[in-house]
């Protein structure tokens, strides 16, 4: 019996073993366009659309590369049009939140060798204070990105370049620990920080590497983007490759048509704050390419591996999680032992069947970064 597309999508997202091969700068990975600032999800119909938190990260990223005096300067050029704004997944890269890469930023790659397909994503940039990714403006920030590119992407890289790093295993055992590998990875953070740790030596990069919250979540983005670019481009095909969200509407993709957006109007991630203080802030709408993670099958798609996440974020996003592994397909070896299935069949959403995604909330102002985390319902319309 010959194998429909989404079949054929789908063993070939089953067929995927990504590791993590090295870093470097954006530039010397993938060709920039010319004065070029990457973002998350589908791309804005016009340079002033970009929210507050995005505005303030390429700001940030405009002062690390040069071409803006402060983060003042920064905001008005990406506002004028002098730096211009593009999808991060249609260059071959994934960034987390309202991050936004330039040319210098420091990216790791992951590699599958059976399949060559390949995800990027940009290095941790560390705990939530002063983080580019959760958009809240800082004077430091500049630096730290450069500091990324100039001193931890060359480390990295020297320790990975002659033994890249399995990820699948890592993910397998993360989620029996109690990870469902996007709002939840302590688990799989400790196993590949374990391994990182012990190869860099002491130094700063070690220390900045075992500091940094949340490192092997990026590294778990470029893996995901891997395994669907591993199923994208079978013409017909309705698996997933391809998800994110840019704070003003949520973009999905199918692997029949892995260049085309499929746009719907973002909604702003509902959970607990992080702290009492937070509770009365306002959470901008859905910003990050992370989604990639639930459409490869895990985030929200395996939240019942991390029970204690989905009761978190239950009562405030009930439909989030109606789907419970009804939209994979894919039956990936590594994670035959969990039950757990891969790929999305974007033909199976519906009401009933929505697709989840776990997201951190952010201060919609762009003045508090980071306020809380939880979930939300990206589309519940079937797609193909």
């Amino acid at each position: 019996m010959t194998a429909s597309p989404t079949e054929t999508s789908a063993a070939r997202l089953a067929g995927t073993a990504p590791a993590l091969t090295g870093a470097g700068r954006l530039d010397g990975a993938i060709g920039m366009p010319p004065r070029t600032l990457l973002h998350a999800g589908p791309p804005y119909r016009a340079p002033g659309e970009a929210p507050a938190v995005v505005r303030n990260a390429a700001a940030a990223a405009a002062v690390a590369e040069g071409w803006a005096s402060d983060l003042d300067a920064g905001r008005g050029m990406v506002a004028a049009g002098e730096i211009a704004l593009a999808p991060a997944q249609d260059h071959g890269l994934v960034v987390p939140l309202a991050f936004v890469a330039g040319p210098s930023t420091a990216v790791m790659t992951v590699r599958c060798a059976r399949t060559g397909a390949t995800g990027r994503a940009p290095v941790n940039d560390g705990p939530p204070a002063g983080s580019t990714r959760f958009g809240a403006p800082d004077g430091a920030a500049a630096g730290r990105l450069s500091w990324l590119s100039a001193a931890a992407a060359p480390a990295l890289d020297a320790v990975l370049a002659d033994a890249p790093i399995d990820l699948l295993p890592i993910a397998a055992a993360a989620l029996a620990a109690g990870d469902e590998l996007h709002a939840s990875v302590g688990a799989g953070n400790a196993l590949l920080i374990d391994r990182l740790g012990s190869r860099l030596g002491p130094g700063e990069v070690r220390t900045y590497v075992e500091g940094a919250q949340q490192f092997f979540l990026n590294v778990w983005m470029a893996a995901a983007a891997c395994m669907l670019a591993a199923g994208a481009g079978v013409s017909g095909s309705a698996l997933m490759a391809g998800a994110g969200a840019n704070g003003v509407r949520v973009g999905l993709r199918l692997a029949g048509a892995p260049g085309r957006w499929i746009e719907r109007r973002a909604a702003a991630p509902a959970g607990p704050p992080l702290a009492p203080a937070l509770a009365g802030m306002t959470a901008a709408p859905a910003v990050g390419d992370s989604a990639v993670i639930e459409a490869a099958g895990f985030g929200a798609l395996a939240a019942r591996f991390a029970p204690a996440v989905r009761e978190a974020f239950v009562p405030f996003c009930p439909a989030a999680y109606r789907a419970d592994g009804a939209l994979a397909v894919a039956d990936h070896p590594a994670f035959a032992e969990l039950g757990l299935r891969l790929g999305v069949d974007a033909a199976r959403l519906g009401p009933e069947r929505p697709l989840p995604a776990h997201f951190a909330m952010l201060d919609a102002a762009g003045t508090a970064g980071l306020i809380g985390r939880g979930a939300l319902v990206l589309t519940a319309e079937a797609l193909a």
